[in-house]
């Protein structure tokens, strides 16, 4: 299923693409901007809040 779901992203992704386009203009999605999940990084941030303070 993730495979699908993955694969599925890919198509609408090149769906957006155009010959010449800017491609500052394509949205991504979060998964291939960041690896970790916002939850992971928060737990980063409460293990440790003597490096945040």
């Amino acid at each position: 299923d993730s495979m699908e779901s993955h694969g599925s992203v890919v198509t609408h992704l090149l769906s957006q693409v155009k010959i010449g386009m800017d491609l500052t203009k394509v949205a991504l999605p979060t998964f291939i901007l960041e690896r970790r999940s916002l939850l992971e990084m928060y737990a980063d941030y409460f293990a440790h809040p003597e490096h945040f303070v």
